[in-house]
């Protein structure tokens, strides 16, 4: 049931991209500036986070780093940022010229294939699983998918 409901999560996870870009593109079609979309959509992320920061230290969720537990980071721990903001500015501009199904079928025809790479690797120390004839197979059907929703 776990499973289930992780995967569920994980879908509407995937439709609130959609939801994100689409917002993001309005916000910049009006201001003409996808810069400053981005920037807004970071803020509001970022105020939403530090409120859920408090309230699950506050709750006992977790603990709030402390000094100590901050100096064992390394800077290239802080570089998810710099990755999201590509990603949330390339779903403000890309998606009015290609549209979103093309868009987000071939951004998770790429995250499939990074997961795929990510996995036979071990990356950062993740337990290894390597690429089995089934996943290749859905890793190949998943890629045909995307090229065929790109045809018009």
């Amino acid at each position: 049931m776990l499973q289930f409901l992780l995967a569920i999560a994980s879908c509407m996870t995937g439709v609130s991209m959609t939801v994100q870009s689409a917002v993001n593109g309005k916000l910049k079609s009006i201001t003409s500036n996808p810069i400053f979309a981005s920037a807004a959509s970071f803020g509001g992320g970022l105020i939403l986070l530090f409120i859920m920061l408090f309230a699950a230290h506050v709750l006992g969720i977790y603990e709030m780093p402390g000094m100590e537990m901050m100096m064992q980071t390394k800077p290239w721990m802080y570089v998810g940022g710099l990755v999201g903001t590509c990603l949330v500015v390339g779903s403000i501009m890309i998606p009015k010229h290609i549209g979103f199904a093309s868009y987000f079928s071939m951004l998770v025809a790429g995250q499939l294939v990074g997961s795929v790479l990510a996995d036979a690797i071990g990356f950062l120390g993740a337990e290894p699983h390597m690429p089995t004839p089934a996943r290749i197979t859905g890793l190949v059907f998943l890629i045909a998918g995307a090229v065929l929703i790109q045809k018009r």
